[in-house]
């Protein structure tokens, strides 16, 4: 694996140390704030102005919405900007990974542990529902542990505002999601 470009680099007020994960549309990295000396995680978007203003349309609404859904097992926005073209968003880093990870290591819950993992995430979820978001996009790769052991949900991004009007622009009518944990009518009926 080659080194990453972006790692050793200053970016905004942050140093880059490590890339932590990759999607389609943007890049996560561990970083530390030069102003406070704390460890956060950048979401930066690839390709920068590449992509078509309907993405960055959807970057910025999450910020937007990120600042304002302030719940104890959601991932909090700390910082916000572009650089160079390229918009980022800045969180915590949360040393504990993702249950992703917990999942891939093979660890096995009892119904007990299970249930107080995923109490927190419904609460979050219920939180996010009545000020008008939809997440969308519930996997284990979105549910970030602390170092204490404690979920929180991460990233936004196919939100949807339920007390907006939808705008083709933005939402668009195709399958938004992943298939693998998506609820099985909703693939069927994206499909048809």
């Amino acid at each position: 694996n080659a080194k990453d470009p972006l790692v050793g680099k200053i970016f905004g007020g942050y140093r880059i140390t490590d890339k932590i994960a990759q999607g389609g549309m943007a890049a996560v990295y561990r970083g530390i704030d030069r102003r406070l000396g704390r460890d956060v995680a950048i979401k930066l978007v690839l390709g920068g102005k590449q992509y078509s203003e309907i993405f960055l349309k959807r970057f910025r609404r999450e910020i937007r919405i990120l600042g304002k859904l302030l719940h104890p097992n959601i991932v909090p926005l700390l910082d916000f900007g572009s650089l160079h073209g390229v918009p980022y968003l800045v969180m915590p880093y949360l040393s504990g990974g993702t249950l992703q990870d917990d999942i891939a290591r093979g660890k096995v819950w009892d119904w007990y542990e299970a249930a107080q993992l995923l109490i927190p995430i419904a609460r979050s979820l219920a939180y996010a529902h009545e000020n008008g978001v939809v997440h969308r996009d519930v996997k284990p790769a979105n549910i970030l542990i602390t170092e204490s052991g404690d979920p929180l949900l991460s990233d936004f991004g196919l939100m949807k505002m339920l007390r907006e009007e939808a705008s083709a622009d933005l939402t668009g009518s195709g399958m938004v999601g992943n298939t693998d944990y998506m609820a099985p009518e909703r693939g069927v009926c994206d499909t048809v």
